[in-house]
């Protein structure tokens, strides 16, 4: 598609209005050009419809519908003590939010920015504003669930530690190795700032128990440093499209390939990643 960039003022200096121009002007001019030239007709009945418990991928579903659906999934199902915790919460979901940079109008009131991205965690639509959103993710509302999160489950803390033995145990060779196999287990991670090669903390989300943690709930043991000279290289350098990950080589979890129960705190036979890809359990 293209975009069109001009003004709302005509040639004799008078304003073009721009009320409801969208149901006025754009809606009937689209029906128009579809008709003209026999393209497919963008009807609300063939719109599909997202689940939001499954990632986004732009261009697939309405935008604003899809991503309000799926930020209300996370913002009400997921436990988490701040907007970077909130933030990581996201990422597997492929959104990202921000809060403008430091010192600058938006952040100084507290405003929320969200964009669709990639599997890299590149934009892929403009910002968004919370406001903006069905689902009013906005700062006000998301800080009465940071109190709710603040209580740390010594069971999902456990789970992390052992998805992470197991993948260094298994001698992953590379970094999108290692992220793969933790996905397998229902974990990704996510850095606390964004165009990082390196950080000081990550953040782990258990996927299985919807909950958010940082290197520091799990011991020093378990930082980025440790588990680096652990494995030999850094598992958590950022990933560029040429290595990104390939979920469609992931090892599926079945009946006969599933987790050691016995071995895993807090995690019940229902409470397995469900094998369809991009889909992440109640």
């Amino acid at each position: 598609h293209l975009h069109i960039v001009t003004t709302n003022i005509r040639h004799t200096g008078d304003r073009i209005p721009d009320h409801f121009i969208g149901q006025r002007l754009i809606q009937p001019a689209r029906k128009a050009i579809e008709q003209e030239y026999h393209l497919a007709r963008s009807t609300p009945e063939k719109l599909k419809q997202h689940n939001p418990e499954h990632k986004l991928q732009y261009g697939h579903e309405p935008t604003l519908q899809a991503m309000s659906d799926t930020i209300r999934f996370v913002m009400e199902n997921y436990h988490y003590r701040s907007l970077s915790e909130f933030n990581a919460a996201l990422k597997p979901y492929n959104i990202r939010l921000h809060n403008g940079r430091p010192g600058g109008r938006i952040h100084q009131h507290h405003g929320l920015l969200y964009q669709i991205t990639d599997e890299l965690g590149q934009p892929m639509n403009a910002p968004i504003k919370a406001s903006a959103l069905p689902s009013k993710p906005t700062f006000k509302n998301l800080e009465k669930h940071f109190t709710a999160g603040r209580s740390l489950d010594p069971a999902s803390a456990n789970y992390i530690r052992y998805v992470l033995d197991q993948a260094i145990r298994e001698r992953p060779d590379s970094a999108v190795d290692f992220q793969q196999r933790l996905h397998a287990r229902g974990v990704e991670t996510a850095h606390p700032a964004k165009d990082r090669e390196t950080a000081p903390e990550i953040f782990f989300v258990n996927l299985l128990e919807k909950r958010v943690l940082t290197t520091a709930d799990l011991g020093p043991n378990y930082s980025p440093s440790a588990i680096a000279d652990r494995l030999g290289f850094d598992p958590f350098k950022k990933i560029t499209r040429e290595k990104s990950l390939d979920h469609s080589l992931q090892p599926e979890l079945t009946r006969e390939k599933s987790l050691d129960h016995s071995l895993q705190p807090g995690l019940t036979r229902e409470r397995q990643i469900s094998q369809r890809p991009g889909h992440y359990p109640r």
